[in-house]
């Protein structure tokens, strides 16, 4: 059955390595297992290690530049094998174009013989220089976000020792080469707010709602049972009334059906207060703060004020359960007990220095509905969770992580860790500022939860 798989094998030539990191530490960044032979192999252990990799992965991502196919005139040429056996393995070749590589040129069609002469009939992507982030998104979207029929074959315990080396020589490599950071620098795009091209839609939104208020006036709504079509409310809470509004749907109100098309779906309740936990404190802590914006990520390159959302979200989450860290210390402590891949934190890890939080799981909602009710329970429990969302309207996902507190009505208050200067007084609604045109089970892309046990 197709599905749509993230593993991935980079093949490369060794002078394009500095490439080959860039592209590897983007894809593990987006939560893709990714191998690629970073130490040099021993030619006698290629069928054992890099083929059997090659067939235990879906995605076969090549780096070519202007001199990657020089050697592949040589049948033993390890670059020529490992395409090879991609293409009987009939696995997603996707040829990345760096340094103007040409499919076109005569210097590369004379050397696309053999198995190799169907290697421009796959969909390649350019990367441009200057906007390798931007390729790396677009990579991820149109290109491995596929669905594929690939059989794969689970390596041996042999090889897992391996792969486990390979990734050990990465991280590190990643932490000295200064070519790689410069090529992985981020953009300068923001986090999407709010501006006056979105104000059409919250004014259709509230013409809509004096519609439907005024016409069931004077009428005890009753509350709606949970259905396939409808978004869950707070666990524990006990509302006087519910009304869900959906495209061309039909509402029963008891005494009359009042029928409604709107553009897209909303939920009406009745204006209640925030339901803050009252053993959570609201702590604030900027993702941008001069006092660790520029320090190093965890194992690196990316630095705090540009990657550090989930890490800022976590130190507002132990911080409001009066565990006194801020993202600074916190990145720091992390670091000392290898919490980190990369510059990417291990959420597990921190019950070893924090006891009493225990990380339960990670919920990936981007091709389904969010778990709202599940978000909820845990709100309803005193436990605040940390969502994933899109930072921006632009094409691919912009990752940035929020931690949510309480339900608001039909939205969420949260802590934005992107959010500097810090205004301690202001409420932030999720949708209102990374909703787009999405409803609240769509924005969400994916939810972290924690359990806070108090001593």
């Amino acid at each position: 059955m197709a599905r749509i798989e993230k593993t991935v094998f980079i093949s490369y030539r060794r002078t394009d390595s500095a490439w080959a990191l860039a592209v590897y530490q983007y894809l593990t960044n987006q939560n893709y297992d990714v191998f690629f032979d970073y130490t040099s192999i021993p030619s006698g252990d290629f069928e054992q290690n890099i083929v059997s990799n090659i067939k235990a992965r879906a995605h076969f991502v090549l780096i070519l530049t202007p001199t990657a196919l020089d050697r592949c005139s040589n049948s033993g040429d390890w670059l020529r094998r490992e395409i090879e056996t991609a293409i009987d393995e009939k696995r997603n070749i996707i040829p990345l174009c760096f340094d103007g590589f040409d499919f076109g040129s005569s210097s590369v069609t004379e050397k696309l013989t053999g198995k190799l002469s169907t290697l421009n009939r796959y969909n390649g992507l350019e990367i441009p220089l200057g906007y390798f982030m931007e390729a790396m998104k677009r990579l991820c979207d149109r290109f491995l976000n596929v669905q594929l029929n690939a059989v794969l074959r689970p390596v041996s315990t042999e090889v897992g020792k391996v792969v486990k080396e390979e990734q050990v020589a990465v991280y590190k490599a990643l932490g000295e080469r200064e070519d790689v950071k410069e090529l992985i620098k981020p953009s300068e795009e923001k986090p999407f707010r709010i501006t006056y091209r979105h104000i059409w839609r919250y004014v259709i939104v509230v013409g809509i709602l004096m519609v439907v208020l005024l016409g069931v006036f004077g009428i005890n709504l009753l509350r709606q049972a949970p259905s396939d079509n409808t978004t869950p409310t707070n666990p524990g809470n006990t509302l006087t009334s519910t009304l869900i509004v959906k495209t061309k749907s039909v509402i029963p109100t008891g005494t009359m059906t009042v029928e409604i098309a709107t553009p897209s779906q909303f939920i009406v309740e009745p204006s209640t207060p925030p339901q803050i936990p009252s053993s959570f404190h609201l702590i604030r802590f900027s993702q941008r703060d001069p006092r660790w914006k520029n320090d190093i990520l965890g194992f690196g390159p990316e630095k705090i004020g540009d990657y550090g959302s989930l890490l800022t979200s976590i130190a507002m989450l132990l911080n409001g359960h009066d565990i006194d860290v801020n993202p600074q210390t916190l990145n720091e402590k992390m670091k000392e007990i290898g919490g980190f891949q990369g510059p990417s934190i291990i959420p597990s890890m921190l019950s070893t220095i924090y006891p009493n939080i225990k990380y339960l799981n990670l919920v990936i909602s981007e091709t389904t509905s969010a778990p709202l009710g599940q978000i909820d329970a845990s709100l309803a429990l005193g436990q605040p969770v940390i969502v994933q969302i899109d930072a921006s309207p632009s094409a691919g996902v912009q990752t940035q992580y929020v931690l949510v507190y309480a339900r608001k009505d039909a939205d969420y208050l949260i802590l934005d860790p992107w959010a500097y200067p810090i205004n301690t007084s202001d409420e932030t609604l999720l949708l209102e500022h990374y909703g787009k045109d999405l409803t609240l089970d769509k924005a969400i892309l994916a939810s972290m939860f924690f359990e806070y046990t108090a001593p």
